[in-house]
């Protein structure tokens, strides 16, 4: 046994497990972490697949499992996909129907079937005379889940703008950006094992295509496994309004609005919650979200994030006024005056400021 097969067999172990965990988890949207599951299954049987597939002898009983189990790699890019919108609670962008995603599964299914009735040399036969048609499918495969790896890149693309819009914090889009770049990657790996398949321009056997695949595999699983477990806020859900595209100067009495947000902004200093959210705001201004939306933007021009931020850059200045907290450092500081993560803040601060904290507070103490 490799050290491939190691990390395959652990990956298949850490994919088990986690499995059994998400679904003691009581935490998070529950639609979400079904989906999630499923995904954990797909990789397992990928992964337990690729073991047998090379440390069995292949019988032509084991070959019939085989082709069933490929079944999987045409579910891996639409489950992911209906995770994710299932996540941040959206639709599609596109009106087709949601069963053409699993067309693939059906036509490779037609494809393999014939082979279950089939024994000895009519087997293996069929399986000579419709080699090429396996390897298209392979190929149809690889282009259904790229497909699906680029909906939800779009998808995190447009939740991370909108989130700017109705969040005071930076969602946990990056690890679904992770999902997708290691995903990716492994579909680089396959593509490049069935290239070397035909023209053997890798000198070092498959190790770096085909073995690669189920590397990668392994390795999401832990990513995904570790990550989970340690941070179940990420399967909170993550629910954004459609922003209203009339302008703010339809809005009746839009000056006493605008005084109450302000007065609710300096007395109530609700920008001190760090996941403080336009919905929160909205119930403490009693403006609805589409019109408080509107106001920030073209009144305030600012985004929800930016707008509540730079009152927590004024509370980080007024801090550092203050004798009393000397003995705190400046990210301490930043999480007393609201901020969710020092990331976020160095962030907001350069963006609103025009200065890295740091600038400013060497410009600070020069004056």
């Amino acid at each position: 046994m490799n050290i491939f097969s190691i990390i395959v067999i652990a990956g298949f172990t850490q994919g088990i497990s986690l499995v059994v965990a998400l679904s003691a988890m009581k935490k998070g949207d529950a639609n979400a972490k079904k989906y999630l599951s499923y995904i954990i299954v797909v990789i397992t049987l990928l992964l337990l697949g690729r073991f047998f597939y090379s440390y069995s002898e292949m019988t032509a009983l084991l070959y019939k499992v085989l082709y069933l189990g490929d079944i999987v790699i045409f579910l891996y890019g639409p489950l992911l996909y209906f995770f994710f919108l299932k996540l941040f609670k959206t639709k599609p962008e596109n009106n087709y129907p949601i069963y053409l995603h699993f067309v693939p599964v059906i036509l490779y299914i037609l494809l393999i079937l014939p082979i279950y009735f089939y024994e000895g040399y009519g087997f293996v036969g069929y399986i000579k005379k419709y080699d090429l048609l396996f390897n298209l499918a392979e190929v149809m495969a690889i282009a259904q889940n790229l497909l699906c790896l680029y909906l939800n890149y779009n998808l995190t693309k447009d939740i991370s703008k909108r989130s700017e819009e109705q969040a005071s914090f930076v969602p946990k889009i990056s690890f679904y950006q992770v999902i997708l770049k290691i995903s990716f990657w492994c579909m680089i790996f396959w593509i490049v094992s069935i290239f070397d398949r035909y023209t053997h321009f890798i000198p070092v056997e498959d190790f770096l295509g085909y073995q690669l695949v189920w590397v990668t595999l392994s390795f999401l699983v832990f990513v995904i496994g570790i990550y989970t477990l340690t941070n179940p806020e990420i399967f909170d859900e993550i629910e954004l309004i459609v922003s209203s595209e009339n302008s703010a100067d339809f809005i009746e009495n839009l000056d006493e609005l605008v005084a109450k947000i302000d007065s609710v902004m300096v007395e109530q200093k609700p920008f001190l919650q760090p996941r403080l959210t336009l919905a929160d705001l909205s119930k403490l201004t009693g403006i609805g979200r589409h019109v408080l939306s509107k106001i920030l933007n073209d009144v305030y021009e600012k985004n929800f994030f930016d707008f509540v931020n730079s009152y927590r850059i004024e509370e980080f200045k007024g801090l550092l006024e203050k004798s009393e907290v000397n003995f705190m450092t400046h990210s301490a500081l930043a999480l007393e005056a609201g901020f969710n993560s020092k990331s976020t803040f160095y962030t907001a601060f350069k963006k609103l400021t025009g200065k890295t904290p740091k600038a400013y507070l060497k410009e600070k103490d020069e004056k």
